[in-house]
């Protein structure tokens, strides 16, 4: 798999958490739901977001590397 589709494919996996977990707040509002948004899908989040950026650099990279060698 290329960077290109892995970063996608993680791109696609956060819009889908984001619409599956804003689905599931509109019935699930109390202080659990609260915890559980704070202590698990915003650090997901973040992490994913943070992996997309990472794979988007070592794209940068790789595309480089590539032109050099040309």
């Amino acid at each position: 798999m290329s960077v290109s589709v892995g970063r996608a494919k993680l791109m696609t996996a956060l819009k889908t958490l984001h619409t599956r977990w804003k689905r599931a707040r509109t019935d699930w509002n109390d202080r659990v739901a609260v915890d559980f948004e704070n202590e698990f899908i915003e650090p997901l989040e973040q992490k994913i977001r943070r992996g997309i950026a990472a794979m988007e650099n070592i794209r940068e990279v790789l595309d480089r590397a590539r032109r050099d060698c040309e």
